[in-house]
């Protein structure tokens, strides 16, 4: 009788370490994506509790504890990061748009904007934190913490991770068509 239920244990603990290995490579994928999305994030969590569904016998409550737990470390340093990495991409999306309207797609107007909103990514933050020294404004919040600022992120998460394409998957192939367009219409503007 103690054979078996060392027998179930071992099993129950294998097909749960199987099922948690699959898990836990999909929620360590997670740190290396250029776009973050908290979306991405619950969904990935969410597909993990589907997976460890499987998971069943003695060794099952602690395989849910450690998802439980590696979800809330998860969020933590995902929260954590953030708002530093959506500043940093749109940084980069200011400079790159900067760049496409000032020598691929010629856009006086469009450039000036990109020139703006780079002057308000990084100015308003900086702003902020000299203004907490000032009493009047001392309530003055985060960029990101705005009406402005969490429709921006909320439009920003419908973008990059919604049901029909994840964006993060689909960087590469849109960059390597962006690179050819411009080749191209940089070779046909050389030949004219």
């Amino acid at each position: 009788r103690k054979a078996a239920g060392d027998a179930n244990f071992r099993a129950s603990h294998a097909q749960c370490r199987l099922l948690w290995s699959r898990c836990a490579a999909s929620l360590a994928a997670l740190r290396a994506v250029l776009l973050p999305s908290r979306r991405r994030f619950h969904a990935r969590v969410e597909r993990c509790n589907d997976t460890l569904s499987g998971c069943v016998g003695p060794a099952a409550a602690e395989y849910h504890e450690r998802l439980a737990l590696e979800a809330g470390k998860g969020e933590e340093e995902f929260n954590a990061r953030f708002h530093g990495q959506l500043s940093h991409a749109l940084f980069l999306l200011c400079v790159g748009g900067i760049l496409t309207f000032r020598y691929v797609a010629v856009s006086a107007l469009a450039e000036v904007g990109c020139w703006l909103l780079l002057a308000s990514v990084e100015l308003l933050p900086r702003l902020a934190a000299l203004a907490q020294f000032s009493p009047v404004a001392a309530a003055t919040a985060s960029v990101w913490e705005t009406a402005a600022g969490k429709a921006a992120v909320e439009w920003y998460e419908a973008v990059v991770f919604n049901p029909v394409a994840d964006l993060d998957n689909l960087l590469l192939p849109l960059a390597a068509g962006l690179l050819a367009v411009c080749t191209a219409r940089y070779c046909r503007r050389c030949a004219r």
